[in-house]
């Protein structure tokens, strides 16, 4: 070996060391030419998922604080490299348990995706389409479309033979008239969890779509906290024996849980607040969703009382870390529900 041939060996040892597992984006300071370490990251989540098809060793893709326009939808699709004990994520920087956190340091991503046709029926826009198993998404903040002519969603899973969806610690803050959401996360088939987020102002929190001959399992909403669902808190369209409804707070809903037509299923809806809401629960028939009575069994489940919110203060620069939580001597406050893991 020449030496112009060891410079360039250590050179790509560097650089594939320098991934060290994780590429680094950052929208303002970036550059998708860049190596994509911590101290030279790329500027957008597309080149950077190209660094992770091409680099083996790169497990995680990490947003530093910024806005994330999204033009089109970003496809997550890497076959065949992951697993559940291995698995791929995409996170903030930092994240609601850190110490240096702050609600204005979440990675923001504004859904202004290319319109397609979607789940097989409609015209909608995707931010992140979830092409593959085995993937968390973790520590981030969604917008909705800010021209609200169509259904829009922030996470999307449409293949029912992918599994194993984790969407944590994220907020969706939604507006039916200037930043629409849909649905903040629609999943097919089996293994979706999520699992303290917060959603808020959006039409649908949590859609659980169809699955493989009509059998799912696995399918998880715990700890979140909803509030102001012009359509329905949770929804699920087909059977799911292990599903789990724990710990959640929902309110302000015009339907806290519904199901369509024709799904037999006895939902079990527990330890959780549902406050404030039109109707508890809901079936999509003809087009509609009716109010029933019959399809859940309740279990510690707390109807009384009104949720107080922390909002923006105007005129005050920084933001409260407990932003889209209950206030402090409210109900709801100290509950396991929201984007906090830990306690604060």
């Amino acid at each position: 070996m020449n030496r112009l041939e060891l410079v360039f060996a250590l050179f790509f040892m560097a650089s594939l060391h320098s991934f060290s597992q994780a590429i680094y984006v950052n929208p303002m300071q970036g550059d998708d030419l860049a190596i994509g370490n911590i101290e030279s990251p790329l500027k957008s989540i597309e080149a950077a998922l190209t660094k992770v098809e091409s680099y083996t060793n790169i497990e995680k893709i990490i947003l530093n604080p910024g806005v994330y326009y999204l033009d089109k939808t970003v496809e997550i699709s890497i076959i065949n490299r992951f697993s559940k004990q291995k698995r791929f994520i995409i996170e903030g920087l930092l994240n609601p348990d850190d110490n240096d956190w702050k609600p204005e340091l979440m990675p923001v991503i504004i859904n202004s995706a290319t319109p397609q046709t979607n789940f097989g029926f409609i015209v909608s826009s995707i931010a992140f389409n979830i092409g593959m198993s085995h993937v968390t998404v973790r520590g981030l903040k969604f917008t909705g479309r800010p021209s609200p002519e169509m259904p829009s969603y922030p996470i999307a899973r449409q293949d029912v033979k992918f599994t194993d969806l984790e969407v944590s610690q994220c907020l969706f803050v939604g507006d039916n008239d200037a930043s629409y959401i849909q649905a903040a996360v629609i999943s097919t088939g089996s293994e979706s969890i999520i699992d303290h987020c917060v959603f808020y102002n959006c039409a649908n929190a949590a859609v659980f779509l169809w699955s493989e001959q009509e059998k799912k399992t696995g399918n998880i909403f715990r700890h979140n906290i909803i509030f102001g669902c012009s359509s329905a808190g949770v929804w699920t369209t087909e059977p799911d024996e292990t599903f789990s409804f724990d710990f959640n707070i929902v309110s302000n809903c015009k339907f806290a849980f519904v199901k369509n037509l024709g799904n037999p299923k006895i939902y079990h809806l527990q330890n959780s607040f549902i406050l404030d809401c039109e109707n508890i629960e809901g079936t999509f028939q003809n087009g509609a969703i009716e109010k029933t009575t019959n399809g859940i069994i309740e279990t510690n489940i707390v109807k009384t009382g009104t949720l107080d919110l922390v909002k923006i203060v105007p005129g005050k620069y920084e933001v409260d870390k407990k932003y889209l939580h209950p206030k402090i001597n409210t109900i709801g406050n100290g509950f396991d529900a929201g984007l906090f893991k830990l306690k604060k």
